[in-house]
């Protein structure tokens, strides 16, 4: 994942590339108002099924959901006229997202001028206006455009990546052009006296046409070849050595020029090619340059208030238990009513086939709610299953893993098993025996969320718990069955099960973190995400308010903790654990790093990375930024106490005071008022000991953490934004939460201290964050 976005306002509808308002990933929904009992507005949602197709307002851009998949950008240096800088090729793993079905003409782009959005008027060249594409804009002007477009419709809209922009013009095809090893004027405008080499020669147009005159690719994208070039969001580089493969933009380089894409009426032949790329100032503007626009695809809604079935493929047409144990199709849940009351629009349906994804709540009484069986379902594309939980037993550490929940006893227990022919999730294990025993890590009491995902293959199984892998297995399995009994619920006592979603016949399973992590969001849980193979674990933080420092009350407090002020902190993401020895050991070995810290002995791996310099952590955010295409780098002193204390208002975030039970530190001098405990005198290996309640390990003790911050001896005129306080005394930078060898009174929340930027020490490691980008 990506996150590329991710985090939502709750249930508001306002994205952020990450929780956003929540709609559906993998099978490309959009974004649809909470649907609780109260008077609500429904947007469109579009999906591959009914909908493909989509504008968020009038003014807008018609959108394409392009699906997530993986491909080979760039060209071989087989590729008659082809160029080096096209090159290496390179594998390319692009999560879905939407793009314009056309460039952005001249009257999409005067809806914006007319509104106040946008300030330059371009020239049309004396060709028209109207649905012709927009020209004589630069990658700046876009910007302006993209901003309007994203507040006019509460949607994240951007200029697309070269990657995303490849993809969607080769649309499955992998010849020079995604007509064939051809391209002719009949298909495309461009400058048919200079064609590519080894095809026929054409007219010359000289300007531009409307758009959407020639055939569309197998996408439904209009015009990705010729009659305009078109920015993308990329800086320039001279080759893909280095370059993101995860679909995002490479924000680093030359970023005084960007990149083109597609070619134009002016160009010749060979620059159509899929793998063409240009580069030009940002700020040129001429008569062959213009754009179009991409947005990324929400995650799924947050659970609704109405006890029921809903298929969130489309409003107007869904699934709704009605009351008598049977499911409902609803063909017009744009009314706000959305009661099915004996209306014609309602239906009964028996069977329900193709991808789906439903959510249920527990009827109030303990009844019964069933769902018609698909029957078996083929896994050749895959196939994923999300059941959201509220415990009503403990999961403790040892304990046996998924009985989250039960009736009256074991004969009503949702659990996934297994057998030589298939993988079933049913409601009515008959035997013990048949439930799977996966010892799990970590505790989580009554009351708490559980994700249980399911991701299956013909030829693999997966079972993930809140985002962590507890089983995998390799073996082929033909069929994924649902019989009728799935979502029969019976004995319950309401909220033990708070969503059921089903994906299946995902094209692969690039959804799950990006779906994983609305979901966790929606209901305060945790969802860890890794942005690379080798990169640090992440957690989404929520934006929120918090007091930050302590008050003179505080024992052991000391005046540089305050004056306490209220800071608002947006929405990032923040290094699950302090970074590893293995983590950093990878920055090493890929050139990023040069600094190799000795470990005291104590041995490397999952061990905190120590005897670090403020300076040597900046070299391995900058190489992470690098390597993942996001921006990395350490928190400020705002959001690490924010991310440190996650809602708790103690001395500790688990409570007036902490043992050595409960970390790493020198227990020989405790915090006032707190037990004496043990003094290790070396670090543990990260996550022995419990999560704070935003799913962060190690916020006290075990290493001090470098944040961005320069020193400042109080809090008087300090950001109130989240922001980092770099001004000050930067010779010297923060360090905050405690190490083994620190004292109880230094793991408060609130404590801080400073040290020279150059120093390193066996107390010292870090953890990384980094910004959701919008």
């Amino acid at each position: 994942m990506r996150l590329s976005v991710w985090l939502v306002s709750s249930v508001h509808c306002h994205f952020r590339k990450g929780v956003k308002a929540f709609a559906l990933v993998m099978i490309g929904l959009g974004l649809v108002s909470s649907l609780s009992a109260q008077q609500t507005s429904i947007n469109t949602i579009f999906s591959d099924r009914f909908e493909p197709f989509f504008q968020d307002c009038l003014d807008c851009p018609t959108m394409a959901w392009i699906p997530a998949g993986t491909f080979t950008q760039g060209s071989p240096t087989s590729e008659p006229e082809s160029s080096n800088i096209e090159r290496p090729q390179r594998q390319v793993s692009v999560p879905a997202f939407a793009i314009g079905q056309t460039a952005v003409t001249f009257e999409q782009w005067d809806a914006c001028v007319s509104d106040g959005g946008c300030t330059h008027n371009p020239d049309d060249a004396g060709w028209g206006r109207g649905n012709r594409p927009l020209i004589n804009v630069s990658w700046d002007d876009a910007q302006q455009y993209v901003s309007w477009l994203s507040t006019r419709t509460g949607h994240d809209y951007r200029l697309p990546s070269e990657s995303e922009t490849e993809y969607a013009t080769r649309a499955g095809t992998t010849g020079r052009f995604n007509t064939g090893d051809c391209i002719t004027t009949v298909q495309a405008n461009f400058n048919g006296n200079v064609p590519a080499q080894g095809c026929p020669a054409g007219v010359v147009r000289s300007q531009t046409m409307p758009v959407a005159s020639y055939a569309r690719n197998a996408f439904g994208l209009y015009d990705t070849h010729g009659n305009g070039a078109e920015w993308v969001k990329d800086c320039w580089n001279h080759s893909y050595e280095d370059a993101p493969i995860d679909g995002s933009a490479w924000m680093s380089g030359d970023c005084s020029r960007a990149m083109l894409r597609g070619g134009s009426w002016f160009s010749g032949g060979n620059e159509l090619r899929s793998a063409t790329r240009f580069l030009n100032s940002r700020s040129t503007r001429n008569n062959h340059i213009g754009f179009r626009v991409a947005r990324s695809i929400p995650p799924p809604l947050p659970a609704v208030a109405q006890t029921g079935l809903i298929d969130w493929f489309n409003p107007d047409y869904g699934l709704f238990w009605d009351g008598d144990g049977q499911i409902t199709q609803w063909t017009n849940l744009a009314d706000n009513s959305r009661s099915t009351n004996g209306s014609t629009a309602a239906i009964r349906v028996e069977t329900v086939h193709g991808r789906r994804m439903i959510r249920f709540d527990s009827p109030a009484d303990g009844g019964h709610l069933q769902y018609p069986s698909p029957g078996a379902q083929s896994l050749a594309d895959g196939y994923t299953v999300f059941i959201v939980f509220r415990l009503n037993e403990s999961i403790a550490d040892g304990n046996d893993f998924p009985r989250l929940w039960r009736g009256a006893d074991d004969s009503h227990a949702f659990f996934l098993r297994r057998t030589t022919a298939e993988v079933e999730i049913k409601a009515n294990p008959l035997a013990v025996a048949a439930r799977p025993s996966h010892p799990y890590a970590f505790a989580y009491d009554i009351g708490d969320i559980a994700i249980l995902t399911a991701r299956l293959t013909a030829t693999s199984q997966q079972l993930y718990f809140n985002g962590i892998m507890v089983d995998s297995s390799d073996s082929p399995i033909a069929a994924y069955t649902i019989d009728n009994n799935l979502f029969q619920i019976g004995n319950s006592v309401r909220g033990d099960i708070a969503d059921v979603l089903i994906y299946d016949h995902s094209a692969d399973f690039d959804d799950l973190d990006v779906t994983g992590q609305a979901l966790a969001e929606a209901y305060a849980t945790t969802w860890p995400f890794r942005d690379c193979a080798e990169c640090p674990s992440m957690v989404m933080i929520p934006a929120g308010t918090f007091t930050q420092g302590s008050p003179q009350s505080e024992p052991q407090s000391l005046s540089n903790e305050r004056p306490q002020r209220t800071v608002t902190v947006p929405a990032f993401a923040m290094g699950q654990f302090p970074v590893t020895f293995d983590e950093y050991d990878a920055c090493v070995a890929d050139g990023g790093c040069t600094y190799i810290p000795d470990d005291e002995g104590w041995g490397r791996g999952n061990r905190p990375v120590m005897n670090v310099s403020w300076h040597v952590a900046q070299d391995y955010v900058i190489w992470l930024s690098n390597r993942t295409g996001h921006a990395y780098r350490l928190p400020s002193e705002s959001e690490w106490e924010y991310a440190a204390r996650a809602g708790t208002t103690s001395r500790f975030n688990t409570g007036d005071c902490i043992t050595t039970d409960q970390t790493n530190f020198n227990g020989v001098f405790p915090a006032q008022g707190c037990p004496q405990g043990a003094h290790l005198v070396q670090t543990l290996p990260v996550g022995s000991f419990a999560p704070n309640p935003f799913g962060l390990y190690d916020t006290h003790g075990n290493t001090w953490d470098w944040v961005q911050d320069c020193w400042n001896d109080s809090y008087d005129g300090a950001p109130v934004d989240g922001s980092a306080w770099m001004t000050g005394d930067c010779s010297r930078a923060m360090i905050r939460g405690g190490s083994y060898n620190a004292f109880g009174s230094r793991l408060r929340s609130a404590a801080r201290t400073e040290t020279f930027r150059g120093t390193g020490n066996p107390n010292f490691g870090f953890r990384v964050a980094r910004s959701v980008e919008p």
